[in-house]
């Protein structure tokens, strides 16, 4: 196997950022490019990794702040992909105004995510789950020859972080996801 998952944590919000590598082609993904995405660039650069796609799990705002920086960077720019129902508040800037931060504008969207769509990444099939809850359009991707999904919490964390890779799934109980209905829709999507 040939697939390396690099951890960052950046920004004012601490946020998860993920960078996935093929070693074998030299292919990159960054799921969740935050404010502070000079040291993914850096990365990326010291090693020659060609970025082409970036992932999305939701579109708020600190999720998104470091999409218009990749795309600027690097040649030719990496797909933008993100689930249609968090579409809206990817074109308001992730709400980064209310917050009261700024981030640049957003490029185009390239690609939809889907609900069991699989993203070829070298040897690696990535699945995308539709798991709204957080936002409308909340994704999760799941590795399976790493039974590895993200975003999953571990039972101890009280607040789901944005992503967090796991060996195993595990609950993770949120203020915001207590509606009967929301629960069911969030276990459908991990099976």
């Amino acid at each position: 196997m040939t697939l390396k998952i690099i951890p960052f944590v950046l920004g004012p919000l601490t946020n998860n950022t993920y960078l996935l590598v093929d070693e074998a082609s030299g292919e990159a993904i960054v799921i969740d490019p935050s404010f502070g995405i000079k040291a993914v660039i850096d990365e990326l650069d010291r090693h020659q990794w060609k970025l082409s796609r970036i992932l999305l799990t939701h579109a708020h705002f600190d999720h998104v702040a470091g999409v218009p920086a990749l795309v600027q960077v690097f040649h030719p720019a990496p797909l933008v992909e993100l689930h249609a129902d968090d579409a809206p508040l990817y074109a308001a800037n992730g709400n980064a105004e209310l917050f009261g931060f700024h981030i640049d504008p957003l490029p185009p969207i390239s690609h939809e995510l889907k609900h069991q769509g699989v993203i070829k990444f070298g040897n690696t099939d990535i699945e995308v789950r539709h798991a709204p809850g957080h936002t409308a359009g909340h994704v999760i991707f799941y590795i399976s020859k790493l039974a590895t999904a993200a975003p999953i919490c571990p039972v101890e964390i009280i607040n789901c972080l944005p992503i967090v890779f796991v060996r195993k799934f595990s609950h993770c109980p949120s203020k915001r996801s207590s509606s009967a209905g929301m629960g069911r829709k969030r276990r459908s999507a991990l099976k």
